[in-house]
């Protein structure tokens, strides 16, 4: 049963149709209280959409912020290199000498390297200013993992004041550079929300679409997070016709597996959980709701804890 609705839904656009044409008519409370729980469910990641972790207010705070942020640098993602032996502590620091050396003589990537070891305290005192300092160096000779840092740190305010007209520059820049798309997903929301651009839902909806697109060809859980924000604004009906069948479809594809979290995505399972117990923009069905409350990390979401103690 699962699988066929899933493939009827996936077929194509036309499948919407057909869909709408065999709905059954329900009271209009329940589509409105449909309504009223996705806009709950939107709302509930708000605080992290505009302040993207932060603030930082203690040492503690700073030390998870710096190793969420920093992590693809401290633990690059290579299974087939073999492990390397740890360094002993003259090897590491010979080896902290030559990156001081290399980043003094303008070596951009190990600026970037040194003022992450700042952040970190790795072979060196915790140093916020050095930090900022030798990754702005970075970033200024042309560093991309660098200007992606810089751009982090300035949205969430990690060891600078929360500027985000300077990270949505930022990441307006590594949009114009080849294969640094990472941000796209992420520039969509500031123009969605207006987080140091003006509000502009077109935009949005083109940067979310270009996001979604890399689903097809590579592991992305941001392609699946901009899949739910599409969504997300057929939903509300924000710079294009309210939809939700739109909106459920766009759902729906972003948690097919084999993309992102292997189609495991928590608000997108919410909303379809809402969906199919509303009757909103697809057929009541409460083996749908069911299994979409049933999926992992579904209940994570505390609209959907409601309905769940409901059932």
């Amino acid at each position: 049963m699962r699988i066929l609705s899933k493939r009827r839904w996936l077929a194509g656009w036309s499948a919407l149709s057909l869909l709408a044409a065999s709905s059954v008519p329900l009271h209009a409370a329940t589509g409105k209280d449909g309504m009223q729980k996705l806009d709950a469910l939107f709302a509930e990641d708000m605080d992290f959409v505009v302040n993207q972790g932060g603030p930082y207010q203690n040492a503690e705070e700073i030390r998870r912020g710096a190793d969420t942020l920093f992590w693809s640098i401290t633990h690059p993602y290579c299974p087939h290199c073999p492990i390397a032996p740890p360094l002993s502590e003259q090897q590491e620091r010979e080896r902290l000498q030559r990156l001081l050396n290399d980043a003094r003589e303008g070596v951009p990537e190990a600026q970037h390297e040194l003022g992450v070891r700042y952040f970190l305290g790795q072979g060196l005192a915790y140093d916020a200013s050095e930090g900022v300092a030798w990754i702005q160096k970075a970033a200024d000779n042309g560093d991309t993992r660098a200007t992606l840092s810089l751009a982090t740190m300035y949205d969430s305010g990690f060891g600078v004041a929360v500027d985000k007209q300077k990270a949505a520059a930022l990441f307006q820049l590594l949009m114009q550079q080849p294969g640094n798309r990472s941000v796209t997903e992420r520039l969509g929301e500031m123009y969605e929300f207006g987080l140091g651009v003006p509000v502009d839902y077109q935009e949005a909806m083109g940067l979310y679409q270009q996001a979604a697109a890399h689903a097809a060809s590579t592991f992305s859980y941001f392609s699946q997070s901009a899949q739910f924000k599409i969504g997300r604004l057929y939903a509300q009906g924000k710079g294009v016709q309210q939809d939700y069948q739109m909106a459920a479809a766009w759902f729906l594809k972003s948690t097919e597996p084999g993309i992102g979290d292997g189609g495991m995505l928590p608000p997108s399972q919410c909303a379809l959980a809402i969906m199919y117990a509303t009757g909103l923009g697809v057929t009541f069905d409460a083996r749908e709701r069911d299994y979409w409350l049933q999926r992992p990390g579904t209940l994570n979401m505390k609209i959907c804890q409601e309905q769940e103690t409901k059932q």
